[in-house]
């Protein structure tokens, strides 16, 4: 079978006007629905600012409007970390007021994508942390999984930088516009690697005819239909953000100058910059880009205090700052705020401990084992934050609460983060279950969504019935959540009876 028929076989398999393949369209990115390019960012900011400063119902009347993409809208905003939800209104954080700054400057369009970014590089969009280098990764894996190399990827994305005006039917030949249709269905992008220059020139002009002719009967040409959201330009921005993203994760920095040196390095090879101007607008608000850094190549989330640092801490622990912590909800998108969180860290890590009198939080439904900790001779326990900090914005409320930190052995704690989903399911919901009541009480009060987006557990992996962390899981079911851990009495106990089996037969 030839590729042309190929891809007119997979026209009619997957039929383009199916909600099926729809979710599967150009865009790589899911906030693309809200912001086509970076530069559209800017204007979706002047818009949110617009309406923080909207009556309630003026606000309400915008969000009825349009509600799916209102919220989608509100939703993607808040989580850029330039906003953060305070009384039911969009507040500016540090980050927000820089990138305020940052619209008033005078800069050349390719210096601000540089910036821009920059600016959204350690977003949270669609609930996951890092999203767009998050997102980078599974791209380039679906690609390696058809055949692609690194290096033949970039050959595709680099192709369409050093083409300038591109238009929509030279860029309807390229090899790019094959993967990211096909980017889920690795069978067809193999065929399409194996084929001979003849056989894809075909197809592509066969795609090229189509749409000239406006036959948008295609997969691909549907995708390009009149009235549809994408087109050559979001496709083309989409493709910036994936190589610079990967560019940059490929290359390890181990500091934000080091970042700032391989994004300058290779961004300046297809487009020219005021390196000095972009640079000099960045580090003078240091504190919020090595904030990004820290997100993006460091772990802020997790401090690791011994009880000596956290007892030090807590003596020196000033009442304001406490009460500041209590009462006001924290900006995370400063380094300015590095040393306060420490300090908030140490007194509920210490707190939490106390509290269980250094037991694991799942000790009476796991088996948890302790060892002892050298430098206190307590049981060792390490802290876990049941709402991480990557998504404080979407409460109104501050997560530093006591109801927030859990103490777990190392055992349970690696199970949570580790181990199978339906292993972490029923041990977050039997934790998240164990501490509902003073979270909520706290104001901390998260969606079934956001629990299973905040640990990345694909609910289609569960069992049936496990679908919400706030229902009891069945009684039966109860005994998995240790499955594996018995005791040693129990294991000896199937040993022996192993043994005997074993003598029984050669008898």
């Amino acid at each position: 079978m030839s590729l042309l028929d190929l891809y007119l076989e997979k026209s009619g398999e997957i039929n383009p006007q199916n909600a099926s393949f729809a979710a599967k369209d150009m865009y790589l990115f899911d906030f693309t629905t809200n912001f086509r390019t970076l530069h559209s960012v800017e204007e979706g900011f002047r818009t949110f600012k617009k309406i923080g400063e909207m009556t309630e119902e003026e606000r309400q009347a915008y969000m009825e409007e349009s509600p799916e993409k209102a919220k989608s809208f509100v939703n993607n905003m808040i989580r850029t970390k330039l906003f953060v939800p305070r009384g039911g209104k969009p507040v500016l954080t540090v980050k927000g007021e820089v990138f305020e700054k940052f619209l008033g400057e005078r800069l050349s369009p390719d210096d601000r994508w540089f910036i821009d970014f920059l600016f959204v590089a350690d977003s949270y969009f669609s609930l996951k942390t890092n999203y767009i280098f998050s997102r980078t990764r599974e791209v380039f894996d679906a690609w390696e999984k058809a055949g692609y190399t690194v290096g033949q990827i970039y050959n595709a994305l680099i192709y369409l930088f050093n083409v300038h005006d591109v238009s929509m039917e030279e860029f309807l030949r390229t090899e790019y516009i094959i993967m990211i249709t096909f980017r889920d269905f690795p069978e067809f992008l193999r065929a399409y690697r194996d084929s001979n220059e003849f056989e894809k020139n075909a197809l592509h002009e066969y795609i090229v005819d189509n749409y000239s002719k406006g036959r948008y009967n295609c997969i691909v040409t549907s995708k390009f239909a009149p009235g549809a959201l994408i087109d050559c330009e979001t496709v083309l921005d989409d493709a910036k953000i994936l190589f610079f993203a990967h560019y940059i994760d490929g290359s390890n920095p181990i500091s934000l100058e080091d970042m700032l040196d391989t994004f300058e390095e290779a961004y300046t090879r297809f487009y020219r910059i005021n390196a000095k101007r972009v640079m000099n607008f960045i580090m003078m608000y240091e504190d919020v880009f090595r904030m990004t850094y820290l997100n993006l190549f460091s772990d802020t989330r997790e401090f690791k205090l011994d009880d000596k640092i956290i007892a030090a801490a807590k003596e020196k622990f000033e009442e304001d700052d406490l009460e500041k912590a209590l009462i006001e909800p924290l900006d995370y998108t400063t380094t300015e705020t590095l040393e306060l969180l420490g300090k908030i860290n140490s007194m509920f890590s210490v707190a939490a401990k106390e509290a269980t009198g250094y037991k694991c939080e799942l000790d009476g439904v796991n088996r948890c084992r302790y060892f002892t900790d050298k430098d206190t001779g307590m049981p060792y326990l390490e802290v876990h934050q049941i709402i991480p900090r990557d998504y404080a914005g979407e409460f109104d409320v501050s997560i530093e609460r006591a109801s927030n930190y859990a103490a777990l052995c190392p055992h349970c704690h690696r199970l949570i983060h580790e181990a199978t989903d339906s292993e972490r399911f029923r041990a977050l919901s039997e934790l998240y279950r164990l501490r509902k009541d003073r979270l909520d009480a706290d104001g901390i009060v998260p969606t079934n969504e956001l629990l299973f987006a905040v640990y990345g557990i694909e609910q289609q992996k569960l069992q049936p019935g496990e679908n919400d962390f706030a229902k009891p899981l069945l009684e039966a079911a109860q005994p998995k959540l240790a499955a594996g851990k018995g005791t040693g009495k129990q294991t000896a106990s199937k040993t022996k009876k192993a043994a005997t089996v074993k003598k029984a037969k050669k008898r």
